[in-house]
């Protein structure tokens, strides 16, 4: 059976009859719809099929509860402005009358996608029309962002945004949350999203946060600035064959792209005109999640600003932030398991810290260090770094942490100490 053509005109399941195809991607087809009602018109549908069939109840149900949880989030928002630039989902199931298959009823939207409308240009997006569509974007992800448990998207590119009529005015963002449905389904983490479009932490097991999803904004923004993205065709000749090789390619990649220098500006030398727009966007591209913006909320807040001419002076970074960066840096090889890197980045942030006597300043520091020597073998070292971090911030979660190591250097009397400070102090603070 060809679905692409054997269903057109016809009704599935006695609820969704088929107008007409309208394309195809990873996760499979979607089609023009008429959601009928007793065979009664209630409203025009995109209704996306999934290619496989043979799909369970039980397997549904867990694979749609993000999807599910994440269309209740947007109807018990819908008087929020943001609501406004999401796609809105209607329904979701499986289709007995094909072979079983997941499915996802959506808002039709008309006006074609951003990705084609970039090829048809043949040119930059202008720049005021490329703020116009990041404002919208990002008010509809800080919707998501703001749970919580924040909602990320995961699958953020130009064909996911969608314009809401030949204008090209508004856009909405879809198939948010889809790429871990498909993810479930297929049982194949590489399936789950675009990887050109993805941030460098979303190879590592899919760590992502909302920090992840900035990442493909910055790109979005990159690509419409300059008709240029820095890595659609990294690695392109072993795609097919070596997917895992292709993924360390495309990861590579993205290290080296901040190193290089490689501004939107370089591309499109109209963007010099407006000051801090390549700095908004190498930020959004920073190979570290703790060097960009924290959410879709903090890029809005960004974007206004540049909007409006409210950009301050450029400065050079102060020592505490140089110190934050750092940290951050180090943190981040911390979570890559890259521990020998992470403790050689964090000992020269160290020294940076006292020589400018900052000691009190960053308590995160000592614990991050505590957490390289630990992971290293140097049990000594982090059972010091993990007291002078508690002394300026005593939280339980850090005594925890010590509780940890105190327990694997089998010094159990010293971790039972340490577990119930963690009891009797604030977690977080």
């Amino acid at each position: 059976m060809n679905i692409r053509t054997d269903i057109i005109d016809s009704t599935i399941d006695d609820r969704y009859y088929i107008k007409h195809f309208l394309g195809e991607g990873g996760f499979g087809m979607v089609f023009n719809a008429e959601h009928r009602i007793f065979d009664t018109f209630f409203r025009n549908v995109a209704l996306k099929v999934f290619k496989e069939g043979k799909v369970t109840t039980e397997t549904a149900k867990e694979t749609f509860n993000d999807a599910i949880i994440l269309a209740k989030i947007i109807d018990q928002n819908r008087d929020r402005e943001g609501c406004r630039y999401l796609v809105h989902v209607f329904d979701i199931g499986i289709l007995k009358d094909l072979d079983y298959r997941g499915y996802v009823s959506m808002e039709y939207i008309p006006g074609g996608d951003l990705h084609n409308y970039m090829k048809q240009r043949h040119c930059p997006v202008p720049i005021d029309s490329a703020l116009n569509y990041m404002e919208q974007i990002c008010k509809g992800l800080s919707v998501l962002h703001c749970q919580d448990n924040p909602f990320i998207h995961r699958d953020l590119k130009l064909a996911n945004l969608l314009f809401t009529d030949s204008n090209k005015e508004q856009i909405k963002i879809v198939d948010f949350g889809l790429a871990t449905a498909v993810d479930k389904i297929l049982g194949d983490a590489s399936n789950a999203g675009t990887i050109h479009c993805q941030a460098p932490e979303s190879f590592d097991n899919f760590s992502n946060d909302p920090r992840s999803d900035v990442y493909s904004l910055g790109l979005i923004f990159y690509e419409m600035l300059t008709q240029h993205h820095p890595f659609e065709e990294v690695g392109r000749h072993v795609y097919k064959e070596n997917k895992l090789e292709y993924m360390l390619l495309q990861a590579e990649a993205r290290k080296t792209f901040v190193k290089d220098g490689k501004p939107p500006s370089k591309f499109n030398l109209t963007l010099a005109k407006m000051g801090g727009l390549d700095d908004l966007i190498m930020k959004c591209l920073d190979f570290y999640p703790g060097n960009r913006f924290s959410d879709a909320s903090s890029l809005l807040k960004s974007i206004e600003k540049l909007k409006n001419g409210q950009k301050q002076k450029e400065r050079p970074k102060s020592t505490d932030e140089t110190i934050m960066d750092s940290i951050n840096e180090g943190k981040f090889y911390l979570e890559k398991s890259n521990y020998e890197h992470a403790l050689m980045i964090l000992e020269d942030t160290y020294k940076t810290m006292v020589f400018h006597k900052k000691e009190k300043t960053f308590p995160e520091l000592f614990f991050a260090l505590g957490k390289a020597y630990f992971k290293t073998g140097n049990n000594n070292e982090a059972i010091k770094k993990y007291q002078e971090g508690v002394r300026i911030k005593p939280l339980g979660k850090y005594y925890s942490e010590l509780a940890e190591i105190y327990h694997c250097i089998k010094k159990p009397n010293m971790a039972v100490i340490m577990k119930k400070k963690a009891n009797d102090l604030p977690w977080e603070g």
